[in-house]
């Protein structure tokens, strides 16, 4: 299953991710590079805010039906799977990310 499927799934938004463009630059010369880059960052840490509040909200559901204050199984076990697939998600989005650091890395200048 692929990144998009899964963030399709768990309903995660991943648009704060897309493309950054490498080089050129703007009318205040600063590179493109650079504020897309930010945009990329913030967009990957609010992914982790969201995957970390999804885990949070399944573990939530899993006590309070053990306790006995939700009767649906079926709630906990849609806010597990949803938790599972953000991690899923994120774990991929982390690789990706860590494969293209080591292969910028192993570029010769």
């Amino acid at each position: 299953m692929g990144i998009n499927e899964l963030a399709k799934i768990a309903n995660i938004d991943i648009s704060g991710l897309g493309g950054v463009k490498a080089g050129g630059s703007n009318t205040a010369g600063k590179l493109v590079g650079e504020s897309e880059f930010g945009s990329v960052l913030d967009g990957a840490m609010q992914l982790l805010s969201d995957t970390n509040n999804q885990i949070a909200n399944a573990d939530q559901l899993a006590l309070d039906f053990t306790l006995g204050k939700v009767d649906s199984i079926h709630e906990v076990m849609i806010a597990q799977e949803k938790a599972s697939m953000a991690l899923q998600y994120t774990v991929q989005l982390r690789d990706k990310f860590l494969d293209a650091y080591n292969e910028i890395m192993r570029m010769q200048i």
